[in-house]
């Protein structure tokens, strides 16, 4: 547990990241289930500054029990049900 927050890395394991002009791409493997999740660069400004190699966590706030995406080097969250499903 991170102050209010439960890391979930054993639940979600994040396979890769991919961050183009466009689209900021997450692939997670959840209890043996890959899912990728795509979200809009434009949807946030500092997601066009991101590098794949920035250390991010999913994790569930305790306060309001959603899962976020959460880049702690640098104190941005986005909640994971912001993100479309990509099939």
């Amino acid at each position: 547990m991170i102050s209010e927050r439960m890391e979930l890395k054993v639940e979600y394991k994040l396979e890769d990241i991919q961050i183009s002009r466009n689209k900021f791409t997450l692939i997670i493997d959840i209890q043996g289930k890959v899912i990728k999740y795509e979200l809009p660069i434009e949807a946030y400004d500092f997601l066009s500054e991101i590098t794949p190699s920035q250390r991010i966590l999913i994790v569930r706030h305790t306060d309001d029990y959603e899962i976020y995406v959460e880049w702690p080097d640098l104190g941005y969250g986005i909640r994971l049900a912001e993100f479309a499903i990509v099939e």
